[in-house]
């Protein structure tokens, strides 16, 4: 049964204006992408109520993020960090270190859907500036200063999954940020795109100091995990020097035993591969049985992949912007009319392709949708709702959380006429820009 519930639409103002009272910096997140919004918004934040409303006037319905950086404020106390908690990995720091997380302000990231995913919020100390700084230096960066810190992000090299954008990758385990140049988590009262709202697991309890244990727990993990990053990238780099140095021959037979494409690159093999395909003329369908073939015999656990993601090969090969070209080779073939001025080196292909008709067809209707607009500002959200509706109704789904997507959102809207006010964050009619 599908959840007719209307997804609740957040309040910049009535999100930020209790977090700023309690000494939080914030800034705009766009609601769909938990980015900030704002130039300079790492140096730059609503710090008071006034400038909360100010910045509601631009933006009244995002996100809201909480920001953290490196050091000390102005008047000499500490500022927050975060441990973003994305796999539940709190119960095993606890478990080796004989310690429990301290109580401290905390968030759910996913209260319904997954509730072991969270953000801690944490006082940066003494301990925690150097000893951040420090971990720099002993992986190979030529500085001990802990104004070089960076955030930390620590994933699981032994696991690969499907990311949003369809490219296998190892799944964070933590991060740890607001300890570099500037980072932000996304506010309690927040909405996700699915829905769900950020949601404080006690809204008034205090920002405890993060505790040393926990930063030498973290310093210790992270050259773990380091080391295992180099030692994949060795295996790598191995591997494929083995498979070159052996004679052309020998290649394919010896694939079971070394690897030419690793699992986290195979979707990026599928998508250069999908091309180098069309450009010989091959259909779409053809194309989705050899990017099978190919995963197959040249990938790790190349069956299980295309097993898994039968639906993947065929989004790829029979995507809009994927162009099939006839070879002139086969022009006859093709059924194509010679035309007069053509002469046996220099044959004319008509530009046309059922792809690109699909395209042209595509991009007339999103073009006339565009010029029906009313012209006034309309916020992003609005325009992309109306972008969601029309591609519906051709039978394509509109990935709004894909910056593709959203370039070819600007692309049509700049074609049309429309200017982008960054300021405002609204799209407004180029004769109103002027």
């Amino acid at each position: 049964m599908t959840d007719t519930t209307p997804k609740p639409t957040p309040d910049f103002v009535s999100i930020a204006t209790p977090l700023v009272t309690r000494g939080f910096r914030v800034t705009p997140v766009h609601p769909e992408t938990k980015m900030g919004v704002m130039r300079n918004w790492s140096k730059f934040q609503a710090t008071n109520v006034k400038e909360v409303i100010s910045f509601g006037k631009s933006f009244p319905n995002y996100n809201v993020g909480v920001v953290g950086r490196r050091g000390r404020n102005k008047d000499g106390s500490w500022r927050i960090c975060f441990f973003d908690d994305d796999s539940g990995v709190v119960s095993r720091i606890e478990s080796q270190t004989g310690h429990t997380m301290p109580a401290t302000y905390t968030v759910m990231t996913r209260p319904v859907t997954n509730p072991v995913k969270r953000h801690f919020y944490f006082n940066q100390t003494e301990y925690s500036f150097k000893k951040f700084g420090d971990l720099r230096r002993k992986h190979g960066f030529n500085t001990s200063n802990p104004w070089d810190s960076k955030n930390i992000n620590v994933r699981d090299v032994t696991r690969l999954e499907l990311s949003r954008k369809g490219n296998l990758i190892h799944p964070t385990v933590y991060d740890v940020k607001g300890i570099g140049g500037g980072s932000l988590v996304v506010a309690a009262g927040s909405v996700r795109d699915t829905g769900e709202v950020y949601t404080a697991v006690d809204p008034t309890a205090p920002v405890s100091n993060i505790p040393d244990w926990l930063v030498d727990w973290i310093c210790d993990d992270y050259r773990v995990y380091r080391e295992a990053v180099r030692l994949e990238r060795d295996k790598k780099s191995k591997s494929k020097a083995r498979l070159l140095a052996k004679g052309k021959a020998n290649r394919i037979a010896d694939c079971d035993d070394e690897t030419w494409i690793y699992e986290e690159d195979i979707v990026s093999f599928i998508w250069s591969r999908s091309g180098s395909l069309a450009s010989l003329g091959i259909p779409s369908q053809e194309i989705e049985t050899a990017l099978k073939t190919l995963v197959t015999l040249y990938c790790a656990r190349g069956n299980e992949f295309v097993e898994r993601n039968a639906q993947l090969f065929h989004e790829i090969a029979f995507n809009d912007d994927l162009k099939i070209i006839p070879p002139t080779d086969w022009y006859s073939r093709l059924g194509f009319e010679r035309s007069e001025e053509d002469d046996d080196d220099h044959i004319s292909i008509p530009d046309w392709s059922p792809a690109q008709e699909r395209k042209r067809d595509r991009e007339e209707r999103l073009t006339k949708m565009v010029n029906s607009f009313p012209k006034v500002g309309m916020s992003p959200i609005d325009v992309h709702n109306r972008f969601e509706d029309a591609l519906a109704e051709m039978g394509i789904e509109f990935h709004r959380e894909r910056s593709r997507a959203r370039e070819r959102v600007s692309k049509t809207m700049r074609a049309c006429g429309w200017h982008y006010d960054s300021r405002r964050a609204i799209w407004i009619p180029e004769a109103e820009a002027e």
